[in-house]
Order: C-alpha cells, then sequence, then structure tokens
C-alpha cells in the first residue's frame, strides 16, 4: 500500500477521504475498459491470453459463470483464473473473426475494505464469425479488484443470446444454385418449414453445434473440466502439502481424516510411505 500513502501524503489528504475514493473508482474504470480493449485486440493467441489473465486476476481469483436461458433454469459454473486460457481459446475459435464487448451503465466504487467494487448491469458480448454471421450474448456482471488493479473475484450472468443474419448473406445464400434450388422445392412442398430451417441454419456458422445455453458442446465440456478441477483443488493441495504420490491414495486419506476427525485416529503406520493422522495433526497445529 506504499502508492497509496504516497497519494495521500503528496496531496495532504488522507486515504479515506471522498477524493481518494474517487480517484480509484475512476483509475480502475479506466483500467477495466482498457483490458476489455486488450480482450478484443488478441486473436487465436493462448500466449498472449495467459500473459493477459495473469495481468488481470489474482492468482486465487474466483469466476462464476452462470446461464439461465430456459424455463429460467439456472447452471452455474466456478473457474480458478489460470484456467480461462484454454476458455477463451475456445471462444475464439477459428471460425471466429473477433469479439466485441459493449458495457454500458459501467460503475466502479471504492468500498471501506479498501477494494474496488466494478459492475455493468447492461454488457453484449459479439462473436462475429468470418461467414458475416454473428452470435451475442447479452450479459451482466460484478467482481471486485484491489488497488493493484488486479481482479480478486468475477461473476457473470449470462441472460440472453441472440443470432444474427442480415439480408445480405441470405441473398448470397439463394443466388447459389444447388442450395437455391433444393430451397424453391422445399418451399413449394407443404409441411417443411423445419427442413427448410435447418437447411438455412447449416450453412452458418453461428448455428453450428449450439446448444440452448447459446455456446457450443466444446465450451460446455470445458465449463464441465474447469469445474472438476476447481473442486479437486483442496485434495491437490493436501496432496502437495504432505507430499503424497498418488491422487488416489491422497484422497483416500483426505476422505478418512475428514469423515473421522483428525485426531480421533491415532495409530502408527507400518509403512514408511503413509502418513499418518498424527503427523497431519501437529503439523495443523
Amino acid at each position: 500500500m506504499s502508492e497509496n500513502r504516497f497519494i495521500a501524503s503528496r496531496y495532504h489528504v488522507p486515504f479515506d477521504s471522498n477524493y481518494i475514493r474517487i480517484f480509484y473508482a475512476n483509475m480502475a474504470k479506466m483500467k477495466l475498459f482498457e483490458y476489455i480493449n486488450q480482450f478484443t485486440d488478441i486473436q487465436h493467441d493462448p500466449v498472449k491470453y495467459k500473459a493477459l489473465i495473469q495481468d488481470i486476476f489474482l492468482p486465487d481469483a474466483t469466476i462464476t459463470i452462470t446461464t439461465k436461458f430456459r424455463h429460467n433454469v439456472k447452471k452455474t459454473h466456478h473457474l480458478l483464473s489460470f484456467l480461462l486460457t484454454c476458455t477463451l481459446d475456445m471462444i475464439e475459435n477459428p471460425t471466429v473473426s473477433h469479439l466485441d464487448i459493449i458495457c454500458n451503465q459501467f460503475v466502479t466504487e471504492t468500498l471501506v475494505n479498501k477494494t474496488i467494487y466494478f459492475s455493468s448491469p447492461q454488457c453484449i458480448l459479439t462473436c462475429n464469425y468470418h461467414d458475416g454471421s454473428k452470435m451475442r450474448y447479452f450479459i451482466h456482471f460484478h467482481g471486485v479488484m484491489n488497488f493493484y488493479w488486479k481482479i480478486k473475484s468475477l461473476d457473470i450472468y449470462l441472460d440472453e443470446f441472440k443470432s444474427n443474419l442480415n439480408y445480405k448473406l441470405v441473398e448470397d445464400l439463394l443466388v447459389n444454385q444447388n442450395l437455391g434450388k433444393t430451397l424453391f422445392k422445399l418451399m413449394e412442398e407443404k409441411g417443411n418449414d423445419k427442413e427448410i430451417i435447418d437447411l438455412i441454419r447449416s450453412n452458418f456458422q453461428c448455428f453450428q453445434d449450439v446448444t440452448h445455453m447459446g455456446m457450443n458442446n466444446e465450451l460446455i465440456k470445458i465449463f464441465q473440466i474447469n469445474d472438476i478441477m476447481t473442486c479437486l483443488t483442496p485434495l491437490k493441495i493436501f496432496q502437495r502439502k504432505y507430499k503424497i504420490a498418488s491422487p488416489l491414495e491422497a484422497m483416500k486419506l483426505f476422505i478418512d481424516i475428514y469423515e473421522n476427525g483428525i485426531g480421533e485416529r491415532r495409530h502408527d503406520s507400518d509403512s514408511t510411505d503413509s502418513i499418518s493422522t498424527d503427523s497431519i495433526s501437529s503439523d495443523s497445529e
């Protein structure tokens, strides 16, 4: 916090002054817009994604993504910041030409605990595909960052999504001789509305492999893997702390300790490779 004390002493204003709070809130807003611009400028480069994530997030930062599309059923995914690289690379897959992010009503506020709260109730993420089609996601998010512009937590809510085709794309599709003949033939016959829609959708990238949540299946699988990795983080820390070679052995001991209590089973172990509950309880004290 030396930087904070420097600013306060330089202008002879106490750190908890309203002027200092407004200053940091405005600086945070500028920094967040800078992060958004950097994110949209990066295209298909995992190395740059990784470097940007390290600049934006704290190592133990948590990201929560909540989707609510069909029948108001919510699905929540918990991610760690270091797992975002593969997620971002999947969002910007080779079929996506570029991303656009528009944040409306951006709010930043300095809190009493010396963190900065930020929120955007109206955010639009647009995936622009090479064939001219688009997929828009209507989002609102909020989070907390420290005075060194590192994000500690981020909650993202995906409310709705909408595909976008302009008339020029449909005209180009009808100009195609083979496809145009097939479409007009289906139009002449009754009861083929679904086939016509499916045929048109199959020729645009924004409709390919899209689930009811507006995301492709590969991205959903990455979210599920991230959920599992996030849940296994305490077990991985436990394994490294007590230097257990086998993850299965670490899981067995982890379950045994926390089901029966750390101090309830104190016994001598004949194996030098295994860890006794006595040593764990003494380390934890």
